[in-house]
């Protein structure tokens, strides 16, 4: 398992295939259906998002790949919310490579990361089903709090997610 920072446009079309994937399984997951319309309406949304690529990359957030055996199987960013405050972005490890403990060890880098940037707060958003994943913040330090200024999720969407926070 190779994990590593984001930089060439290899892997930045990399993350944008990962990106679209993931939006898709998180609207499958929250059961919202898309046609080839909408399907049309995330790609240009992922093609916004990758216009605003600085905000994940150094020196003050980064971007993440992880590669097992030449495939890309998952990512993870982190973002600046405040000068005080990082937030963790788009934890994705594909289906088919769960449970092999990708996503524990791109989280575990992006407290690292955090920690040597001298963040002294984490927050993350989830989705209510994802409970895999509240069990690995939990067991991190991360406490559940309310919807937090900056927040990406949709106001609309809140009751179907949590926040959490953990000092650094």
């Amino acid at each position: 398992m190779k994990i590593y920072q984001m930089t060439t446009e290899q892997d930045k079309a990399k993350f944008k295939m990962l990106s679209i994937e993931y939006l898709q399984w998180l609207l499958d997951q929250l059961k919202i259906n898309f046609d080839a319309e909408f399907e049309g309406e995330l790609v240009d949304y992922v093609e916004e998002e990758m216009k605003n690529l600085g905000k994940l990359m150094p020196p003050r957030g980064c971007l993440l790949l992880c590669d097992v055996d030449g495939e890309i199987t998952g990512m993870a960013g982190m973002r600046e919310l405040a000068a005080d405050i990082c937030e963790i972005k788009r934890v994705y490890v594909r289906p088919e490579f769960r449970g092999r403990g990708i996503a524990r060890t791109l989280f575990a880098r992006l407290l690292d990361t955090a920690t040597e940037k001298q963040y002294p707060r984490m927050r993350l958003d989830s989705g209510r089903f994802m409970t895999s994943a509240h069990k690995l913040y939990q067991a991190n330090g991360f406490k559940e709090i309310e919807r937090y200024e900056g927040s990406e999720v949709p106001s609309e969407w809140t009751k179907y997610w949590m926040f959490f926070e953990r000092s650094l």
